[in-house]
C-alpha cells in the first residue's frame, strides 16, 4: 500500500507561512539591544522621569522580544518537524512505488520461466518416455497408456530379454581384425553363473555410452571391472583407452600402454586417448552405411574414470571446451551406430556436471548405473551411503514410472546387502535394481 502524498498547495503554503530560524535571530537581537537600552538609560547621571520611563520601555521591548523567540522557536521545531515528516512520507511513497513496479517485474519474469519451465519438463519428458520405450522394446504409445492405466504394467523383466538377443547378436566379421593385441584375463569362476550380473552383462553388450554414477565406497570399481573383464572377453581385439586419476590396471590396460594418468599441471597431456577414440570414429562414420554393420564386432570403448574431478579441472580451458568437450559430446549422440562409447565412472548422475553435454535431455543418449551399498571398515569408519541411489530414484526425469515401486523394491534389497555385504545396483536399461553378488575377484586378480 502506498503512503499518503502531500499535496503540493499545502506544502507551498506550509513554506510560506511557517517562521524561519532568522526570525529566531531576530527577535533575540531586539531582546538585546532593549536590556543595552535600559542599562544605559539607568546609567545616565542625570536620571529624570523620561530616562526612567525609557529604561522601562527597552526593558518592556526586551523581555517581549525574548518571550517572542522563545515562541518562535517553538514553532520553528514545530514546522520542521511537519516539513520532515512530509519529506519522510514522500520517500516512502516512492519507495514502495519502486518496490511495486519491481515486483510486477518479477511476477511477470516467474509467469515466462515458469511457461518455459513447463515445456521444458513436457520435452524432457516425451525423451525420457522414448528412451524408456527403446531400451524395452516396446512401443511409446504402450507406456503411456500404462500410466494411465495402473492396473496394466509392463513386466519390465520379461521385455528386457526379448530385447536383449538384439543386443548381443552379432555378424561376422567381415574386415581385418584391429591391430591391437588381445587383452587377456584369467577366466573367474562367477563368469560361469549366468544371470547373477544381468545389470553389469546389459553394459557389456550395449553400444549406447554409460555414465556409472556412485558415491564413493559404494564398490563401483569393482563392478566396473566386471564389465571391461566381460567387455575384453566377449571382444579380444576390442580398442579401449583410459583417462584415469589413479594408476589403476584396468583388466591389462595399463600395461598395454592404453592408459593416460590425468596430471592437474598439465592436463592436456592426458587427453590424447579422446584424440584416439575420435580418430576411430571419424574414419568410420566416413564409410557408407552398409558398411557399418562390421563395427558390431568391433568395439571402441573410452573409459573416463573419476571424471567429474578431472573435468572440474579443465572446463574453463579454452583448449578443452573449443575441442574435446565437442568431441565428447559427439561421441555421445552420434558415436553409438559406430559402435564407438564412452564409459564414465562419476560422482553425480547429473549430466550437466560431467561436461560431456549442456542439454539435459541428452540424457536419453545415456546408460544410467548407480551403485548403493553402506559398510564398516577394519577401524570402525562408515563407508558408502544410499543416498545417491535414493535421490536417482526419485527423480521423474531419469524414473518416469514405478519410482514409488522401486524406492519400496530398495528398501527390502538395503536388508539383503547387509546380510550377504554386497552393493545394490539401479540401471536405466529397463529401471531395474538388483543385489550384486560378490565380483571382487575381478578386481583382486587385476
Amino acid at each position: 500500500m502506498l503512503a499518503p502524498q502531500v499535496p503540493q498547495n499545502i506544502r507551498t503554503q506550509a513554506n510560506g507561512d511557517r517562521l524561519r530560524r532568522w526570525h529566531v535571530i531576530a527577535a533575540f537581537v531586539i531582546g538585546l539591544l532593549g536590556i543595552l537600552g535600559g542599562v544605559g538609560s539607568l546609567s545616565s547621571q542625570e536620571k529624570s522621569k523620561g530616562m526612567l520611563f525609557a529604561s522601562m520601555f527597552c526593558s518592556g521591548v526586551s523581555v517581549g522580544a525574548f518571550a517572542l523567540a522563545i515562541a518562535a522557536s517553538q514553532e520553528v521545531e514545530k514546522a520542521e518537524k511537519i516539513e520532515e515528516r512530509f519529506r519522510q512520507q514522500e520517500e516512502d511513497a516512492a519507495f514502495l512505488q519502486n518496490q511495486a513496479i519491481t515486483q510486477a517485474n518479477v511476477q511477470r519474469l516467474q509467469l515466462r520461466e515458469g511457461a518455459k519451465l513447463q515445456v521444458d519438463e513436457l520435452i524432457a519428458e516425451d525423451d525420457a518416455r522414448k528412451y524408456y520405450a527403446d531400451h524395452l522394446g516396446v512401443d511409446p504409445a504402450d507406456i503411456y497408456d500404462a500410466e494411465i492405466d495402473e492396473s496394466e504394467e509392463v513386466d519390465y523383466e520379461e521385455a528386457t530379454l526379448k530385447a536383449e538377443p538384439k543386443q548381443v547378436e552379432t555378424k561376422p566379421v567381415e574386415t581385418a581384425p584391429a591391430p591391437t593385441e588381445p587383452v587377456t584375463v584369467q577366466p573367474t569362476p562367477i563368469a560361469s553363473q549366468p544371470g547373477l550380473c544381468q545389470a553389469l552383462d546389459e553394459i557389456v553388450v550395449t553400444d549406447i555410452s554409460t555414465v556409472f554414477a556412485s558415491a564413493t565406497g559404494t564398490g563401483k570399481s569393482v563392478s566396473e571391472a566386471y564389465i571391461l573383464d566381460r567387455l575384453f572377453a566377449r571382444h579380444p581385439q576390442i580398442e579401449a583407452w583410459v583417462i584415469a586419476q589413479k594408476n589403476d590396471s584396468f583388466c591389462g590396460l595399463r600395461e598395454k600402454h592404453r592408459t593416460s594418468l590425468f596430471d592437474p599441471i598439465e592436463p592436456i597431456a592426458s587427453f590424447g586417448a579422446i584424440d584416439e577414440v575420435y580418430g576411430i570414429f571419424n574414419k568410420r562414420r566416413q564409410m557408407p552405411e552398409s558398411a557399418r554393420s562390421v563395427f558390431k564386432s568391433q568395439p571402441v570403448r573410452l573409459i573416463l574414470s573419476d571424471w567429474h574431478s578431472i573435468w572440474d579441472t579443465v572446463k574453463d580451458e579454452k583448449w578443452y571446451k573449443s575441442n574435446y568437450a565437442k568431441k565428447l559430446s559427439t561421441l555421445v549422440t552420434v558415436g553409438r551406430e559406430m559402435n564407438v562409447c564412452l564409459i564414465v565412472d562419476t560422482q553425480s548422475y547429473n549430466v550437466a556436471s560431467l561436461g560431456i553435454t549442456e542439454d539435459a535431455n541428452i540424457r536419453s543418449n545415456l546408460n544410467i548405473l548407480c551403485q548403493g551399498y553402506s559398510w564398516i571398515d577394519e577401524e570402525g569408519r562408515q563407508r558408502g551411503d544410499w543416498n545417491m541411489i535414493t535421490n536417482l530414484l526419485k527423480n521423474r526425469y531419469l524414473v518416469p514410472t514405478n519410482s514409488d515401486r522401486l524406492l519400496e523394491e530398495l528398501e527390502q534389497l538395503k536388508k539383503q546387502s547387509v546380510e550377504q555385504k554386497t552393493p545394490v545396483i539401479f540401471s536405466s536399461i529397463g529401471n531395474k535394481l538388483q543385489l550384486l553378488p560378490n565380483l571382487t575377484a575381478f578386481k583382486s586378480q587385476k
